[in-house]
């Protein structure tokens, strides 16, 4: 079963979800209650061959995102991108290199993380793990829990053991225990 993970602008409420889920023909099936180990979720039947769209409300990451799983996971991402204000990972390094605050590079790190799906470590999220501001390296942090590969599980240990400080250390270490690199 192929699985697709699309990044959306901020601004994308669930409304503007909805309404393309409406133009779309994907009916909703379910809206999962936000619990300790999982964010609020509205799953959408993505396609006729069992493909589920999950509109993902983070909390953590103050992000809203999309989950595809399924056959037509790559159709229906596409036919998500023509329809909603999506962010891909050359979007999220741009707004990196152009960010005026560290609030702003934590926000493109995260963005950056969600978009990429492709499982690879840019040199843009490597150099949000070197970052001055620790909100931009624990931003890294969870961009890197969610690229999952080997290149990631590697820059998380790295992390963990010489990051200068002590609470982003223990993310990195926490993340890569998660990941199974630990």
């Amino acid at each position: 079963m192929a699985k697709k993970r699309i990044a959306l602008r901020p601004q994308v409420s669930s409304d503007d979800v909805d309404g393309a889920a409406w133009e779309l023909d994907w009916p909703i099936v379910a809206t999962l209650a936000k619990t300790e180990d999982r964010p609020k979720q509205d799953v959408y039947r993505g396609d006729e061959d069992d493909t589920r769209v999950y509109l993902i409300h983070d909390d953590v990451l103050q992000l809203r995102y999309l989950i595809i799983d399924g056959p037509s996971a790559d159709k229906v991402a596409k036919a998500a991108q023509g329809k909603l204000d999506t962010i891909s990972v050359s979007d999220a390094e741009q707004l990196f290199d152009a960010a005026d605050s560290a609030d702003d590079r934590a926000t493109a790190t995260l963005l950056l993380g969600v978009a990429s799906d492709h499982g690879k470590v840019s040199a843009t999220l490597k150099t949000a793990a070197t970052d001055d501001a620790k909100a931009v390296r624990r931003a890294a942090v969870i961009a890197l829990g969610l690229v999952e590969t080997a290149a990631a599980k590697d820059l998380l240990a790295k992390i963990s053991e010489d990051d200068e400080d002590e609470v982003v250390r223990g993310d990195a270490e926490a993340t890569l225990k998660e990941l199974g690199g630990a």
